[in-house]
């Protein structure tokens, strides 16, 4: 029993007569299919160098390296040509933080002393160095109300102490 064979109408390809629609709607010269993979390629924009290149464990060793640096020097490219920012950090920080504060983006460290001194930073450098400090202030405005004992001596009635703000 032979079925009847009909051609495909954007490739020629001949198939049966209940396969050939499934074909022709994934048919590669279909010009519905051709717009579509256009499309796709021009929308996509070169990804944003801080997203990586994806997954490379299946390449050998050797190119993950390469791979690896290459990313690392690109990033670095990427930071220098962010807009600086003037940060400034006391010696007060010195116990929290040491000499200088490291700060290490997407393995990009940069070191920045703890001199009162300004530097000009890169943005992202900056908005994390501006966020340690914060959270060394905040850690210190803790450990000050909670050592205040006259402060936090309960009363006449248990539990009227305010230890914890609300925000």
């Amino acid at each position: 029993m032979a079925k009847d064979k009909v051609a495909c109408q954007y490739c020629g390809k001949e198939y049966t007569a209940q396969g050939v629609s499934s074909h022709e709607r994934a048919c590669s010269e279909n010009p519905v299919n051709m717009t579509a993979k256009a499309e796709v390629k021009t929308e996509n924009p070169k990804d944003d160098i801080r997203l990586g290149y994806g997954d490379v464990s299946d390449k050998p060793l050797r190119m993950q390296v390469a791979i690896a640096q290459k990313r690392q020097r690109q990033l670095a490219d990427y930071y220098k040509g962010q807009d600086k920012v003037v940060v400034q950090i006391s010696p007060m920080y010195k116990p929290y933080f040491g000499n200088s504060m490291e700060i290490s983006l997407n393995g990009i460290p940069i070191y920045v002393p703890c001199d009162n001194k300004r530097y000009e930073i890169p943005k992202s450098y900056a908005m994390e160095v501006n966020g340690r400090i914060r959270r060394v202030d905040a850690q210190i405005n803790r450990e000050s109300r909670m050592s205040d004992v006259r402060k936090n001596f309960d009363g006449q009635m248990l539990g009227s102490l305010d230890l914890i703000k609300r925000v």
